[in-house]
């Protein structure tokens, strides 16, 4: 399994270098009811889309099958870090409790078939997280026996570490190799990490370094390529990264443009298109589609094309 797995590895790195991109023209996402929206999450099979408010209170749920938005959540930092499910049927979010413990967190499953919570357990017992990544809201409950609630939960905990990850727990960069394999990574030594990312492939990661930007580095920590000041980055594919580049007055964001590179060759390609501002990118791979905010809370989505 392990041989399969490398040879795997390395005949996906020896196609990334050729790979380009084309991209369609953003074009707005029309949310009923909605006025402004930002953060939007795409989710892995591209049917959905959540988002929040500007100072990320309040979860929304827009299908669009049913060409519907759905409110899960009006507390507060609940679009702070939501995350769904691989197989797109259930959204774990944290939110902060209404109790009197200030910090507490309370962490919530929803499921997408029944529109429903699924979960809710006590802020006393749960830790907040940087992040989003749902193998640490199942690792955050692995001691609470909840299937009468949440029937699926065995299977989601099975699965849960079955594959390799990169996080980012505290400002540091992790590497998972399983539940119980991992290690610390400081390829830039840099003051805090985020946005890690494990590439389709398996073989790099991409972050974002404080005081850098992102980077691609190897499983070990050999930084592979810099992007400088693009931020946010995630995967399109395991050579292209896409991210925002912003600017700004000292005060405020004025703009912010989307761009993706392929980190072998270099080259670079614009997905901002006649919009001025696109900032936080989501990606649904397996549908070839961006879903970003506007600084004036419109969601717009792009579809691309992956040339070999």
């Amino acid at each position: 399994m392990l041989y399969l797995f490398i040879i795997a590895t390395i005949f996906c790195t020896l196609n990334l270098e050729g790979q380009s991109l084309t991209t369609d023209n953003p074009e707005k996402i029309s949310l009923p009811g909605v006025e402004r929206a930002f953060y939007p999450l795409l989710s892995p099979d591209g049917s959905s889309i959540v988002f929040s408010a500007e100072n990320r209170n309040g979860l929304f749920l827009y299908s669009f099958d049913s060409d519907k938005v759905l409110s899960i959540s009006n507390g507060r930092a609940s679009g702070r870090n939501p995350v769904f499910s691989p197989d797109s049927n259930y959204l774990f979010y944290s939110e902060e409790s209404s109790s009197k413990d200030d910090g507490d967190m309370v962490v919530r499953v929803y499921s997408l078939d029944n529109n429903r919570c699924l979960l809710d357990l006590p802020g006393s017992r749960v830790k907040a997280f940087e992040q989003s990544d749902y193998r640490k809201f199942i690792r955050s409950i692995l001691n609470f026996n909840i299937s009468s609630v949440f029937p699926d939960y065995k299977a989601l905990k099975q699965g849960s570490f079955s594959y390799p990850y990169a996080a980012t727990e505290r400002g540091r960069l992790f590497y998972y190799e399983d539940c119980f394999n991992h290690r610390r990574l400081d390829p830039l030594n840099a003051r805090a990490y985020l946005h890690a990312n494990l590439s389709p492939c398996k073989n790099f990661i991409v972050a974002y370094a404080v005081g850098h930007g992102a980077f691609v580095t190897d499983l070990n920590g050999k930084v592979v390529a810099e992007f400088g000041h693009l931020e946010a980055p995630v995967w399109l594919s395991s050579g292209i990264v896409a991210g925002m580049i912003t600017r700004d007055d000292g005060h405020f964001i004025t703009g912010s443009s989307l761009q993706a590179v392929n980190f072998l060759s270099g080259n670079i390609y614009d997905l901002t298109g006649d919009e001025s501002v696109l900032m936080y990118p989501s990606v649904s791979k397996s549908n070839k589609v961006i879903v970003a905010h506007s600084n004036s809370g419109e969601i717009f989505s792009i579809n691309y094309q992956l040339n070999n």
